[in-house]
């Protein structure tokens, strides 16, 4: 018995041994991770807070970069809608919108339109008697009255050369029979908003136009890449330029086939003037436009005399 327990007390001294020296292992191997843990853990405190400013560095500087992003953004929708007005004064919007989706405009043959022409009676002798400064204001005035009158018409302004105005309807977008009684009732009222005003330096003298309408085909396409123009072709263009340098003043000359038109869709009034010799074109029977058989409609007066007023102002 005596033997038995002294062999069992050799062997849990032994054990203690080994589990002794097995704790004394893993305590150096503990204590040598918590030393680099330590290590590691203030050296990550040490580096925080050049994270934190190289973080706030980075991310302020992507915010001004989206803020100017944006603000580029901002300022090409602007000078996009700059350069979109400027084409649409330039062209009609249908053909600058065909040229800005499909960067050509192709030249397009017209069956019928109405084509207008009309110059300031005397206007040589009226801008004799101005400064030049002082012509330009007149025309400017003008024309910018003329202008938004065409545009409460199917009509598009197509030119003015000096005190030459040119309009036409039915071009480029067609609008079957409309263009003639459209440009009729755009020469009357023009013709109307001219009797209102008076000549510059001499207030008791009334400016007058000679206007002159034609009716036919044409040829319209855009001609020129820097200052691109819409302009239209054809005998007509022609016709109508001489109906208004071999009509009178005051008074507005239409061919036989502006006539025939005016008639047939009624609502006009017109007097045969005769038979004319128009150059290329031969003799041609004309009428005197007088006026329409019902009045302008009560928008159209009301907005003409608004702008005959900022006019004489």
């Amino acid at each position: 018995m005596t033997v038995y327990i002294s062999d069992l007390q050799n062997v849990i001294n032994t054990k203690v041994k080994m589990i002794t020296g097995r704790i004394r292992v893993h305590g150096e191997e503990t204590k040598y991770y918590v030393s680099w843990i330590g290590a590691l853990s203030c050296f990550q405190i040490l580096l925080t807070p050049f994270i934190i400013r190289s973080v706030y560095a980075t991310v302020r500087s992507v915010h001004t970069s989206f803020l100017t992003m944006k603000e580029k953004s901002h300022m090409l929708r602007q000078e996009k809608r700059r350069s979109d007005r400027l084409l649409n004064s330039m062209l009609p919007r249908a053909v600058s919108e065909e040229l800005k989706r499909t960067g050509t405009v192709q030249t397009e043959a017209f069956e019928e339109c109405t084509i207008y022409f009309s110059d300031i009676v005397g206007f040589t002798k009226i801008s004799s008697k101005l400064t030049p400064m002082e012509v330009i204001a007149m025309l400017n005035a003008l024309y910018s009255l003329f202008d938004a009158r065409v545009n409460a018409y199917d009509c598009y302004k197509v030119e003015t050369i000096g005190d030459a105005y040119m309009v036409v309807s039915g071009v480029p977008v067609r609008n079957g029979k409309k263009h003639v009684r459209e440009m009729a009732c755009l020469a009357l009222d023009l013709q109307k908003q001219i009797g209102l005003l008076s000549v510059p330096h001499n207030p008791s003298q009334k400016m007058k136009m000679r206007i002159g309408l034609h009716t036919g085909p044409c040829v319209a396409g855009v001609v020129g890449t820097t200052m691109p123009r819409y302009c239209l072709f054809g005998m007509t263009v022609g016709i109508a330029a001489k109906m208004e340098s071999h009509g009178q003043a005051g008074k507005i000359h239409i061919s036989e086939s502006t006539y025939c038109e005016l008639i047939a869709h009624g609502g006009f009034e017109a007097t045969e003037r005769g038979t004319i010799q128009i150059k290329d074109a031969g003799d041609m029977k004309t009428y005197w436009l007088l006026g329409k058989k019902n009045l302008l409609t009560t928008t159209n007066s009301r907005s003409s005399s608004r702008l005959t007023v900022e006019f004489n102002k």
